[in-house]
């Protein structure tokens, strides 16, 4: 069984959906203290190649016309579309609407999926998109502030490693939107800075750019906490 599990989470005023990605949550943490060299080798959780078959597979049963196929893309995509959503626009309900957007969609449009050769980064894509054209057109109202919510989980485990997960969704929380959603794509998800680009619609550099800034902004945070 893989060591990244979903789990749900409650604290965020509404039904969330948690990641369990002690690993990651850790050299985050770690790259943000004391640079890129103390970090491990990351795992990636969303572009393995069984996962990339799995949803292949699935969107062609799509295309052919099976709609319980929509079930299982959404057993084995939802949370990490949810957790792009959440980080790009800082905001549960948001995330939650953002993704049910993004499976009527795919249902919607399931004629078309047999000509896509990368499943989870077209699903990347259509939620980044619908998560900025979500805060386009969002209202002024009251939030429930993001670092509220526990995305970011490590279920049992050593109490250092539930410690990690919690900090990191409470330190990415203060970074703007793009960087935010770069970290959490490079980091959690495992994607390169080329794939980023490919999900966000942002050249290399400029998501280069945006992971460095974010790790920077983290770092400074550090700083002023031990200075305290």
């Amino acid at each position: 069984m893989s060591p990244y599990l979903v789990s749900p989470v409650t604290n965020c005023g509404r039904s969330c959906v948690g990641l369990d990605v002690e690993p990651a949550s850790a050299n985050l943490l770690s790259e943000a203290r004391e640079g890129p060299e103390a970090v491990g080798e990351r795992e990636a959780l969303s572009d393995g190649n069984s996962t990339r078959d799995a949803l292949r597979g699935l969107f062609a049963r799509l295309a052919a016309g099976e709609r319980e196929a929509l079930g299982e893309v959404y057993d084995l995509a939802a949370t990490r579309l949810y957790g792009l959503a959440l980080w790009r626009t800082g905001d549960p309900a948001d995330a939650e609407e953002v993704v049910q957007e993004v499976f009527v969609r795919l249902a919607e449009r399931h004629e078309r999926l047999a000509d896509v050769h990368d499943p989870i980064g077209w699903l990347l894509t259509v939620t980044h998109r619908a998560a900025v054209d979500r805060l386009r057109r969002r209202r002024v109202r009251a939030a429930e502030p993001i670092e509220s919510c526990g995305y970011l989980v490590a279920p049992g485990g050593e109490p250092e490693r539930r410690l990690d997960a919690a900090r990191a969704s409470r330190e990415l929380a203060h970074l703007p939107p793009p960087q935010r959603e770069v970290l959490f794509l490079h980091h959690f998800l495992g994607l390169s800075f080329a794939a980023i680009g490919a999900v966000v619609g942002a050249p290399l550099f400029t998501v280069a750019s945006r992971h460095r800034l974010g790790i920077a902004r983290l770092r400074r945070r550090f700083v002023e906490e031990e200075s305290r």
